[in-house]
């Protein structure tokens, strides 16, 4: 438009642009017409200068770019979601494995129906199934299908292929692809368990901690590695390396925290040195302790899936380091997960590069992640086993199968439940006797039956240096592999290795003071102390309730008046009354109401009860009660009388407010009880 309205004149042998503004066949001055059109006075200038240097036509920066569609960018997003969910993570590839039952037409199907399900897109409103593949292979090269597994293959997913394989009758054929679609569709659910967990981390990291550790395959760490084999050195000795990966996910930058421990395969591979591991993340990270625990291990029994890891559960909630334990498992042939996407960076950078010692192996961990990586030396083991060994029940059995185990304490006693998936229901089911009281085998099993003492530091496990080949290392390092190791610094720290490796097979001279799990109890102690000294004030209390309290009951018709209700429960011969539980008890001589207080002992051959005080208000904060202050502080902790007791089994809000149901239910009781008092005394 600036062109159409210009004339150029010479004037003094130069050129001179003269610009008339026109708006509807008028003259109107510059700012007039750049208001009319919406030009800043900085675009216009522009124009006018590269008018001057001879350019007719302005293209729009946007113009060129090629944009995505609403339909491509909705299926691209789509597929993105799903395959990240149900995709194998490769340890030593840039690829993610799609279940080799599924088929690119099957997804695209599925993509139809869900989208459809959810959104309510009809099917021909999608792109076809041509289009589909297409955009896959250039948008999502790396999650493919493969023929072969590499690694252990599911038995299920192979025994129903070959079946479907086989099958002539169309009927058959249906069944076993629905029964295929099934279990796949059940991976994804545990597959999503742990990725819901793992968000939950980051978001809410005060109410839970989510941790997976698993090893990396032996035959890629080892000194020195070459990328270029050659016949002379293939077949020589190497210095073999064991690496252990964890990812620790809470609310930090970039959402995690990764700690690499290596070691030289001198010690067992058993589940001792999960187990040392696993308590040795949680002290590095024992600042940022939750309320749970989340743990997403390795499907195998040798290291994690035994009565050894599931007592040390038991112990972590029966030490209240944790409210609650989770541990989860993967069914065996899909235990891909992100931290095999950690392992498949790590080995991606080894098949770069020459590696001749172990700085360059901690240089190549720390440079090939997203997030710093933290490299560690396992340089002991505790013996874990043993230091449980004599408090632990005597009867494992079936422990295999159940992918989900979970601890926490119900009557004041830790107990384990577990489930076959995390859809199954919760075993072993509460089973209630004669006056509602329950059966105690049915509350939960007991893995611990007595407690060892956690300032008896566990003794070390006894390397084995034989398992590094100490003589075959002796023979070849590093003079066997001639000028394939350039630089005389990297072969003199091989040679000092190999003449120093029988120190490898030695224990340290003495144990420490303390170990993990003093550490553990003692950062858990200051943070419950800390919570329970920051009392919010009176008026963000009474905010909070406003928050969080539930409205009151609706009364249509005739009323009826109720005694209790699922929260705040009452029966006359005290049987259900057990240890951990909360109690609201009715003591005359105390001015203040509600007497809210957490049983710690039950003695009902005395029938009294001691219990741990909390204090609080009907709309206030309830927080436990202590005497004295500094080290002198203590529980504030009283015995009385079992029938003073009005409500049990009940829980506070998060935020530690009454719930609406147990308020009503409590106004009404105190109110009986008073009444009952001024009665007897008249």
């Amino acid at each position: 438009m600036l062109r159409q309205f210009s004339v150029t004149t010479g004037k003094n042998k130069k050129k001179v642009l003269v610009t008339e503004a026109k708006v509807l066949g008028k003259t109107v001055c510059e700012a007039a017409w750049r208001e009319i059109y919406n030009v800043s006075e900085k675009r216009y200038e522009e124009c006018v200068r590269m008018l001057k240097n001879g350019k007719i036509n302005v293209v729009h920066g946007n113009m060129l770019k090629k944009r995505a569609s609403t339909k491509t960018e909705r299926a691209l997003s789509w597929m993105r979601s799903l395959f990240e969910r149900i995709g194998d993570w490769m340890p030593h590839k840039t690829q993610v494995h799609l279940p080799t039952a599924s088929s690119k037409k099957q997804f695209y199907h599925r993509m139809l129906k869900e989208l459809n399900e959810e959104l309510g897109i009809k099917p021909e409103d999608n792109k076809t199934y041509e289009y589909f593949t297409m955009i896959w292979q250039k948008h999502l090269p790396e999650f493919i299908i493969p023929k072969v597994r590499e690694f252990v293959r599911c038995s299920i997913c192979i025994q129903l292929r070959e079946d479907i394989a086989r099958t002539r009758i169309k009927t058959e054929r249906d069944k076993l692809e629905d029964m295929l679609e099934k279990h796949l569709k059940q991976v994804e659910i545990e597959r999503r368990l742990y990725h819901n967990k793992r968000e939950q981390a980051r978001r809410e990291s005060d109410e839970v901690l989510c941790v997976i550790q698993d090893g990396m395959d032996q035959a890629k760490t080892c000194l020195p590695r070459l990328v270029e084999c050659d016949k002379l050195t293939h077949l020589l000795a190497r210095i073999r390396l064991h690496l252990t990966g964890s990812i620790v996910h809470t609310n930090v930058p970039g959402g995690k925290i990764v700690p690499v421990y290596l070691d030289y395969n001198n010690f067992p591979h058993d589940s001792n040195l999960s187990m040392h591991l696993l308590l040795e993340t949680l002290v590095d990270n024992k600042a940022r302790l939750s309320r749970k625990l989340f743990a997403q291990l390795d499907n195998c029994y040798r290291e994690n899936k035994n009565k050894y890891m599931l007592s040390l559960g038991h112990v972590l909630v029966e030490l209240d380091i944790f409210d609650q334990v989770d541990f989860h498992f993967m069914p065996v042939g899909h235990t891909h997960e992100d931290i095999d996407q950690l392992f498949s960076c790590i080995s991606r950078y080894f098949k770069k590069t020459n590696i001749y010692t172990m700085p360059d192996i901690e240089r190549i961990i720390s440079d090939s992640y997203n997030v710093p990586v933290f490299v560690k030396h396992v340089t002991h083991v505790f013996d874990i086993k043993k230091w449980l060994s004599p408090h632990m029940s005597k009867v494992f059995k079936g422990q295999s199968q159940p992918l989900c185990f979970q601890f926490k304490k119900i009557g004041g006693k830790t107990r384990m439940h577990y489930r076959h998936y995390s859809t199954s229901a919760w075993r072993p089911a509460v089973v209630y006797a004669e006056g509602n009281v329950p059966i105690e085998e049915s509350l939960g099993l007991i893995c611990m039956e007595t407690m060892p003492n956690i300032d008896d530091v566990p003794d070390y496990v006894k390397p084995c240096v034989e398992r590094m080949e100490p003589e075959k290392l002796q023979k070849d390092i590093p003079d066997a592999y001639g000028g394939r190791i350039p630089k005389l610094e990297d072969r003199n720290w091989l040679r000092n290795f190999v003449q120093d490796v029988d120190s490898y097979g030695e224990v340290p001279a003495s144990k420490p003071g303390t170990w993990f799990l003093s550490d553990l109890v003692q950062t858990a102690r200051e943070k419950r102390a800390k919570e329970s000294d920051d009392e919010l004030p009176q008026h963000l209390q009474n905010i909070q309730a406003r928050i969080e309290t539930e409205c009151a009951d609706l009364i249509v018709g005739r009323s009826m008046k109720q005694n209790c209700n699922k929260d705040a429960v009452q029966v006359d011969n005290f049987g259900s009354l057990m240890e951990g539980m909360f109690v609201a008890v009715f003591l005359p001589h105390l001015k203040q109401r509600p007497q809210l207080g957490k049983v710690m002992k039950l003695h009902r051959e005395e029938e009294t009860m001691a219990i741990h005080w909390f204090s609080g208000s009907w709309t206030g904060q309830w927080k436990p009660a202590y005497l004295g202050g500094g080290r002198n502080r203590k529980e504030n902790i009283e015995v009385v009388w079992i029938e003073s007791a009005l409500c049990w089994d009940f829980e506070l809000t998060k935020g530690g407010l009454l719930p609406r149901t147990v308020l009503n239910t409590l106004r009404v009781k105190y109110n009986d009880a008073q009444n009952e008092m001024h009665e007897n005394s008249d």
